[in-house]
């Protein structure tokens, strides 16, 4: 009696390891709520967020998000839907202006991810390979990096495989509240991150490969396709009012930074191979590759299951279309969503190498990627924990300290407008969210005192520039001679930027 209830409770255990496994990736994500927005990487594209966030809580219009950067007008931008730090708004009004309440929303959102996730998994996998994939997706350091920063991604990426969850549903039991509940989750997947746009190619190419091309055009099909992308195309429409009435923009699709890839970039080596080691790093951790090869060879022999073969199909597309982000350092972030089909593909091939190699000392070869993984994400997510002395956090202190509040600033940013002849959101977000001051970006690309006589007539009181770029423009240098410099804080370090008065 003894012995049936013990084996009871381990298949009890085996039968609820997925529950473990979202618990324990949830609560070691918890220490990540209290780092700050000092990562390294994309510190810009939070520090962006945060400060939408904290207009936000002035004014609540969710379909006027507003930066700092934007001069003397209101700071209205071209921008994805901001439910995201619109949601984070409304904490700070309850329990005050808070960067972790930010990480939580974005947490919440992790959680739910997983969940469902898992869901996927295991609609589409066998027991074990479902298990591998959720362990794999969980601490892939992509995710790890995304899951609890201040940006969008947690959001989009929860749309996103809810979405994936429901198609599934739908396509093998076509009723209309599971088509309506997967374009539903992709429409929000969409306007919170127009790159999700891609969802309907893999939904397309899952249609075709089983149903031919009649299978796209059934009246449940079109509804997917216009949920998904009808809120995105009225959203962007309305976006690219703000950036032609106000001139700002995140380059989300009516210019100011292009994103796309042409033909000199789709036949660069370099795109690929740029690529090839942003993947490797952040989502296979290289030696991951090996089981996700043989998990889509298994799919494609097998013609199941047809969401990782869509899923393959429609990330080609999506990095061809965004090829400039994709390939670059300062875009890993579009690569989260490589993370929910690497995943399915990892236990896949995982699987289909355990059942080979079981029972033999050659069986234990197949965890080694998958441990690989969980060490990449291990590392990911103590790379996050130390607080760091940012030098541009310190400025924006000094500045907040130094400039009355309400005074317009002009702040020298290290970004070019035109990288390569290429279109650059230039903008560096940081010095004005930590000073909570607004004004302009000056672009590393057009430092001259000229450029500024425009912004002074609109009030530019001050000027915010670092000693090293100074000593590269001297004419800049000449002009900041005849303004005056506020002296550095006593009895603290110098921050890395100098502050100038600017005569009227």
């Amino acid at each position: 009696m003894l012995g049936n209830g013990q084996s009871s409770g381990r298949r009890s255990v085996r039968h609820q390891a997925q529950w473990w496994i979202i618990a324990v990736a949830v609560v070691a994500r918890i220490p990540l709520l209290f780092v700050g927005l000092t990562y390294r990487i994309d510190i810009w594209r939070q520090t962006d967020t945060a400060s939408i966030a904290h207009n936000f809580t002035h004014d609540a219009n969710l379909f006027f998000p507003r930066i700092n950067w934007g001069g003397a007008g209101p700071g209205f931008v071209e921008s994805e839907l901001q439910l995201f730090p619109w949601t984070v708004s409304w904490l700070y009004r309850l329990f005050g202006e808070h960067v972790w309440l930010g990480r939580s929303v974005a947490l919440a959102c992790t959680a739910g991810t997983l969940v469902m996730l898992w869901k996927l998994a295991e609609q589409l996998l066998p027991r074990r390979a479902a298990l591998v994939a959720l362990v794999c997706f969980a601490c892939m350091p992509v995710f790890v990096r995304y899951s609890t920063a201040f940006m969008p991604e947690a959001l989009a990426l929860l749309g996103y495989v809810s979405a994936l969850v429901y198609f599934d549903r739908w396509f093998r039991t076509p009723e209309w509240r599971w088509a309506l509940l997967c374009g539903a989750w992709g429409g929000l997947a969409a306007l919170v991150k127009p790159t999700s746009l891609h969802i309907g190619i893999v939904f397309a190419i899952a249609l075709v490969v089983v149903r031919g091309w009649r299978g796209v055009f059934t009246r449940q099909a079109v509804a997917i396709a216009a949920l998904v992308a009808a809120p995105a195309a009225l959203w962007m429409w309305h976006a690219a009012g703000l950036h032609h009435r106000y001139g700002n923009t995140f380059g989300v699709i009516s210019g100011g930074d292009r994103k796309f890839g042409g033909l000199s970039t789709w036949l660069s080596t370099a795109f690929y191979v740029d690529t090839g080691r942003i993947d490797g790093r952040w989502v296979f951790v290289w030696v991951g590759v090996v089981p996700a090869v043989l998990g889509v060879g298994v799919a494609v022999a097998r013609r199941a299951p047809v969401l990782l073969l869509g899923g393959v199909g429609g990330l080609v597309v999506y990095y061809l279309v965004a090829a400039r982000y994709i390939a670059a350092d300062f875009g890993v972030q579009y690569h989260v969503y490589t993370a929910v089909f690497a995943a399915l593909a990892m236990g896949l091939g995982t699987d289909w190498l355990v059942a080979r190699l079981g029972g033999r000392p050659l069986g234990v070869i197949a965890a080694v990627p998958v441990l690989a993984v969980v060490a990449g994400g291990v590392v990911a997510w103590a790379d996050q924990l130390p607080r760091r002395a940012d030098e541009v956090v310190a400025c924006g202190h000094f500045v907040r300290q130094v400039v009355p509040v309400g005074d317009l600033i002009i702040v020298s940013s290290t970004s070019p407008q035109l990288d390569h002849g290429v279109e650059n959101n230039f903008q560096d977000p940081t010095v004005f969210y930590y000073a909570q001051r607004n004004g302009w970006s000056m672009a590393a690309d057009h430092h001259e005192p000229a450029l500024m006589a425009p912004w002074q007539q609109q009030g530019a009181r001050w000027l915010v520039i670092s000693p090293a770029i100074l000593d590269a423009h001297p004419a800049l240098r000449g002009m900041a001679s005849t303004a005056r410099r506020v002296p550095p804080p006593r009895g603290r370090p110098a921050p890395s930027c100098e502050v100038y008065r600017l005569s009227p």
